[in-house]
Formats: C-alpha cells, sequence, structure tokens
C-alpha cells in the first residue's frame, strides 16, 4: 500500500494493488504531482501471460511522462488525449520489437485533481467514482459490450456485471480497435471520496454492496486494507471460479473545488419548485412496505446492513431484511471480532460445536462439518482457526468450514497461525509448520537440542534449547538460527507468542466488539403509547406498531399484534386523496345522491392492492365501487344536513393513510302543482315538510270551505 499526499491537490489518500487469484498481477499504478495537478493513474494489462504486466507498465509510464513534461498552462483534455496517443504507439512498437507480445494491450482511468476540479480520462473498463455521503455524485460508464447492452437497456448493471462476455472491451490502449479515451470535467466537495479502480475491484460484487464498503466511516488505511481483504475472500466464489488482479485508490478531498455544479436553467428551476410543491416524486412523500412481515421472531436486531439477528427459544439466527435465512436459528452465541472475523457457535453435548463465522463486513459462512473450539483459541488469526474434528483431531480450517492442514497428524497441542507459521506440539516435540503442515527445519552451530519456539511475529520465531539459550529464526531468509537475548520489552512482541516464558504476555485475545455504523434518520413518532412515522409535515404511517426503532439503511424493526417484521421506506408519491364533490349539493326529498372522491396509490403499493373504507360518525360505512383511481358511493339525505367520514387506507394489515371527507346537502322543494322549485315557481300552493294552517273566515271563524260566504259576509 502506498499513501498520496500531494503539495499541489486539496486532497490525500492510498493506494493499494492485489494480485488476487492470478499467476502474477498485471494492473500498475502512479500517483505524482504534476504541473497540471495530482495525476493519479490505474492500468489494466490486457493479454495474458508476459503481455498483460507489460502493457500496464508501459502505459503508466507513458501517460505519467507525458502529464509530467506538460505545462502548466496546458489544457488538461488535451493532455490526456496526447498521453494516451504516445502510450498507444509506445505499445504498438513494443509487440514489433518483441513479437511474443503481440495482443498485449491495457485500459486506464486517470484523474488529475487540481483546486479547480477533477479531469477524468479512461479508456476499457477501468472505473472511477466520485461518492458524496452513501450517494454516487458520479460514476465513468464502461467501454464494454455489456455496457453497451445496458445503455441499450437490453440489460441490467447487474446482469451485465455477471455476463461471461463482461470482459470484451471496446476501448483501450494497444491491440484495441480505439483507443481515444472519453474525458470528463467534475466538481468536488469537501469529504468527497474519490476512487479509481479496475474490474477485479468492482468485478466481485454488486455496485450497491460495494458503494456501501467505500463510504464507511472509517480511515482511508482501513478501509482500503479491508476492502482488499473481502474482496480476496468474495472473488474466488465469483462466476469464473477465481478472481482477477485487483487494484484501489481511494482519496479524500479537503476542501471545495473552485469549479461549482452547474446552475439549472430558469425553466428546470421552476419545473423541480412545482414538483416540490404538488409533492410529486421528490422525496416529500414516501410509504412503507414490509421487508420481512410479522414473524414469530423473539428478538429481531439489526447488526450490519441488510443482516439481522433474530432469536427464538434462546436459540440465535441471522436473516437477511426480506427475512431470507442466512443462519437457522441453532446457534448459542456469536462472539467478538478478532482480524474481522468472529466465531458463530452451539453445544452439542460433544463441545462448544464451530457453526459458522461472521466477518465484519456482514458475511456469514455457514459450516456443514463437525468442527469445536480449542480453549483459549476462539479466534482465526492468519485466515486460519485452530479447532478440533468431531473425533478429537487437532487441525486447521479456513473461514468456509475446510481442513486446511493437521487432523491426521495427531497433534496434541496446537498454536495459532501468525504470519503462515504455527507451533504444534507432538507429546514433548515440537514443529513450527507452515499451511501445508511442512515443519520448518531448524539449523543451529554449537547448541544444545532445540526444546521450544514460539510463533512468527515481524518475520521471526525465538528458538531456544534445553540450556535455556536463545535463538532468532528469520523466516524470510531461511538458514540457520541466530544467537538473541530474551526479550525484556515484552510489549513490543506480538500476544500470539504465547509462549509466557519468553513474551510475558497472557492470553487475553485482544478481541473487537462489533461497530455497528448507524445512519437511522427517521426515527418513529409516539401518538397515545402507540407509534407511527411522520418526516416533515407528511405521514408516512399512522400510529399503530407497539415498538418500532429509526429507519436504518432504509429498513426498521417494529412490533404489532405481539409479533415482529422488518418494514422498509420507499421514497416516491405517497397516498393522496382528492375529494371531487367540495361545494354543498342541493338534493329533494327522496334523491340518492351520487359522492366521489379520487385516491392516488404509491406505486408501491398498486401490484400489492389496497382495502379502502369510510366510516361515518356512527361508525356506518357505506357501499364504495371503484373505477380506476375514483371510489364512488351513494347517500339519500333526508334534511339540509353535512356528513363527515373518515378514509382508511389499509394494506397487508397495515394502516397506511387516514384522512377526512366531507359532504354537505341543501334540501329544496318542488311545487305540487307546477313541478318546479318553489324558488322560482309563480305563487302555486307550496307543499313542504311543515303542516298547513288552515284558511279561516274573518268575520265567522269558521273554515272557509265551511262558511257559507266563503269568507265574504
Amino acid at each position: 500500500m502506498d499513501v498520496i499526499n500531494s503539495n499541489i491537490a486539496r486532497a490525500h489518500g492510498v493506494v493499494l494493488s492485489m494480485q488476487g487469484g492470478r499467476p502474477e498481477n498485471q494492473d500498475d499504478y502512479a500517483a505524482l504531482d504534476t504541473p497540471l495537478g495530482l495525476l493519479v493513474i490505474i492500468c489494466d494489462g490486457m493479454g495474458g501471460g508476459p503481455g498483460g504486466k507489460t502493457a500496464s507498465f508501459i502505459a503508466k509510464n507513458v501517460i505519467a511522462r507525458t502529464i509530467y513534461e506538460c505545462g502548466p498552462n496546458a489544457k488538461r483534455d488535451y493532455a490526456f488525449r496526447l498521453a494516451a496517443e504516445k502510450a498507444h504507439e509506445a505499445l504498438l512498437q513494443q509487440m514489433q520489437l518483441m513479437p511474443n507480445l503481440n495482443g498485449m494491450g491495457s485500459t486506464f482511468v486517470a484523474a488529475l485533481i487540481s483546486p479547480h476540479s477533477i479531469v477524468v480520462a479512461h479508456c476499457g473498463d477501468s472505473r472511477c467514482y466520485l461518492l458524496r455521503g452513501k450517494k454516487i455524485a458520479y460514476r465513468s460508464e464502461d467501454h464494454s459490450l455489456v455496457n453497451d447492452l445496458v445503455k441499450n437497456k437490453t440489460l441490467t448493471r447487474e446482469q451485465a456485471r455477471l455476463s461471461p462476455q463482461s470482459n470484451i472491451i471496446t476501448r483501450g490502449l494497444g491491440n484495441t480497435s480505439c483507443q481515444v479515451p472519453e474525458i470528463d470535467e467534475i466538481p468536488y466537495r469537501k469529504g468527497d471520496r474519490l476512487v479509481l479502480c479496475t474490474d477485479g475491484v468492482w468485478g466481485v460484487m454488486p455496485e450497491e454492496d460495494l458503494i456501501k464498503r467505500l463510504t464507511r466511516k472509517v480511515d482511508l488505511t482501513t478501509l482500503i486494507n479491508n476492502l482488499a481483504y473481502q474482496i480476496d475472500q468474495i472473488g474466488p466464489q465469483s462466476k469464473d471460479g477465481h478472481h482477477d488482479n485487483h487494484t484501489q485508490a481511494i482519496l479524500l478531498m479537503d476542501d471545495n473545488s473552485e469549479l461549482k455544479p452547474k446552475a439549472l436553467v430558469p425553466w428546470l428551476r421552476f419545473y423541480l419548485f412545482i414538483m416540490l410543491f404538488f409533492g410529486i416524486a421528490t422525496g416529500e412523500a414516501q410509504t412503507v412496505v414490509w421487508q420481512l412481515p410479522l414473524s414469530n421472531y423473539d428478538e429481531i436486531a439489526r447488526i450490519y446492513p441488510n443482516l439481522y439477528r433474530v432469536s427464538r427459544n434462546g436459540k440465535i439466527g441471522l436473516i437477511n431484511a426480506d427475512g431470507t435465512v442466512v443462519a437457522p436459528i441453532e446457534i448459542d452465541a456469536i462472539g467478538d471480532f478478532y482480524e474481522h472475523k468472529a466465531l458463530a457457535t452451539a453445544s452439542d453435548g460433544q463441545g462448544e460445536r464451530v457453526m459458522g463465522v461472521l466477518t465484519d463486513d456482514g458475511h456469514y459462512y455457514g459450516f456443514s462439518n463437525k468442527y469445536y473450539t480449542l480453549k483459549g483459541l476462539k479466534f482465526y488469526s492468519d485466515y486460519v482457526l485452530p479447532v478440533s474434528d468431531a473425533n478429537g483431531a487437532l487441525g486447521y480450517i479456513d473461514i468456509h468450514g475446510n481442513a486446511v492442514t493437521g487432523f491426521a497428524e495427531k497433534y496434541t497441542k496446537i498454536k495459532p497461525f501468525a504470519e503462515g507459521y504455527a507451533v504444534v506440539f507432538k507429546g514433548n516435540d515440537f514443529s513450527l509448520i507452515d499451511k501445508s503442515g511442512v515443519p520448518v527445519k531448524f539449523k543451529f552451530k554449537n547448541v544444545a537440542e532445540a526444546y521450544g519456539a514460539t510463533n512468527v511475529f515481524e518475520g521471526k520465531a525465538y528458538v531456544w534449547d534445553t540450556n535455556g539459550k536463545f535463538y532468532t529464526y528469520d523466516t524470510n531468509s531461511g538458514g540457520y538460527c541466530e544467537k538473541a537475548k530474551e526479550p525484556k520489552n515484552a510489549s513490543q512482541l506480538d500476544y500470539l507468542y504465547r509462549c509466557s516464558s519468553v513474551s510475558g504476555l497472557g492470553k487475553d485475545v485482544p478481541f473487537v466488539k462489533a461497530a455497528i455504523e448507524s445512519s437511522a434518520d427517521k426515527m418513529p413518532i409516539e401518538e397515545r403509547g402507540l407509534y407511527g412515522y411522520t418526516f416533515g409535515s407528511q405521514v408516512v404511517l399512522p400510529a399503530q406498531l407497539q415498538s418500532a426503532t429509526g429507519f436504518d439503511e432504509d429498513c426498521a424493526v417494529v412490533g404489532m399484534n405481539g409479533k415482529l417484521g422488518i418494514l422498509k421506506y420507499v421514497d416516491g408519491a405517497s397516498f393522496a386523496l382528492r375529494q371531487n364533490e367540495t361545494e354543498p349539493r342541493n338534493f329533494y326529498d327522496g334523491d340518492a345522491m351520487d359522492c366521489s372522491f379520487a385516491l392516488s396509490v404509491p406505486t408501491a403499493w398498486q401490484s400489492k392492492g389496497v382495502e379502502v373504507v369510510i366510516r361515518d360518525a356512527n361508525g356506518t360505512s357505506p357501499a364504495l365501487s371503484q373505477d380506476g383511481a375514483t371510489y364512488m358511493f351513494t347517500l339519500s339525505p333526508t334534511e339540509t344536513s353535512t356528513s363527515d367520514y373518515a378514509l382508511t387506507v389499509m394494506g397487508d394489515g397495515l394502516k397506511l393513510y387516514q384522512d377526512k371527507l366531507s359532504y354537505s346537502f341543501v334540501k329544496k322543494f318542488k311545487c305540487p302543482i307546477c313541478g318546479r322549485d318553489t324558488n322560482v315557481c309563480p305563487g302555486h300552493p307550496v307543499e313542504t315538510d311543515q303542516p298547513q294552517q288552515e284558511e279561516l273566515c274573518p268575520t265567522c271563524g269558521k273554515p272557509i270551505n265551511e262558511c257559507k260566504f266563503q269568507g265574504e259576509h
């Protein structure tokens, strides 16, 4: 690993190149200050054999030298085109001089970082990312056959990554049809991470997983070492059974660039304002769905992104957020981490069986074979774990639970591996073995019989003879043991030396507690002892939960009806209600009034289906009919009144949305003679709901129809 510092750029970083599962490393890289800014370049050789390694070496050197020799006033895009052209010509010339190199070529990705901006150039499928927070602010486009299929929507990005044709490059240096680099200029912000990498990095895992690893809140040295380790663990499981060389440069931007993001044009600003005002697909409107429906687990606890510990009846298991079982519920305990790994164990009457191993990036490897822990050695060291098998034989297993060495050798005692070696005993006889089980042949001059040895630390093992004299054995150079004094400052020795007479150290393993990163920023609210979610002014889920966590990685663990489940937060359009009839409506006695409202349903729920119910103050629910997004029902009012309804939307047992509807009605009357509304009738008797007063004769007081003078005495 090399550290990247600059006197020019507002950035610092690290770069690391690993051989992976290939016979040699055909990647190459360089980082240096130039008149045009800090140059970081990564090349991935093509052509196999000596060709790939030679091609990346030549391409790196020519590009770096060309950029370095440019004057400070040269345009950076011109400098990159010139450098690519010269590197391409240099590869062609080398192939003419050495025919055995015919067919070689190289991809490259490079960045020139100045206070003004970053200029990125690339040919092929070596990539550049600019990461802001946990999101991708910039990503270079691969020059490959499968990426062309992605752009025309024939393949998804993940299908392209896994395709057997993913190695077909359409642009590169040397033996390619096109060597013109694609060039972009991008602004940056303080805290951004710039990542340059070969396909050996991004090709082993989904891009979502890679970005999560690259944006972890750890120092860059830890980040790049962990990433390289994780790639070497995942790589052998890739589509072709082995994994490529992998090279990555990660830089942290220490300030804002002078180049600012381009301002929005006026029409786009107006469009976004309208979108925000109406809450259309802006992130201001949201909903939730079940990621894991209510289950019978006694406990669900997030331990890593998309990985949850579950328990039932005192036993532990692991699941993904969608409920997929990662480890069955048969584990008694998961220990702390050492060298990024923790043991999952369970007692089966024969001993403490190793059920699997959990890595601190959230991967779990379950074991099918029976292996048991050894006292004081319950940790992986140097990628292997000391164990006993079902027959009590001692040996070592890898992270997948496969035997590495031992078991058949009848060891009576074994110690952890360190730097490729471990001390093992057969009775009183000891050996220092490598991972193939081959013992080191100690050579001495004029010494008594060798009596003991320590594990290897910084390339050396302490060996002492039966007279108590000490020697060191250098595993790098081999040969004879050199005389040495017993170490006085035990704190300088790695605790894995284990021999207290040499190190003075105890057997306490420096385990590390799981450091779970949390980004929960969408927290639940409580209403009358129940929990729901309201973000800003938007009610995402009405209060109904008995327990709830914040949304972390867009998932939250919730309790409801005595059960636990996992909710997933979904950005996008929320439920929205529009009442079609908002003004008071007139009716006559006996009229049936048609009422309607429109309900917008989020995309996440359209395929699942929802139940819509309205109830009046008495709890009565009118029958609803539906035509698309419009719901209809009929009312038969008898008097001037207002009918209020509470609307509830249910889905998968969740109360998803609540709102109110209100319909007002005004009773009108018709003339019994002409049939017109009484307000427009010319004067015919009015029929109302009130009893009519009978007309009396003003002289005799009798009803007019009984007065013989008909009221005119």
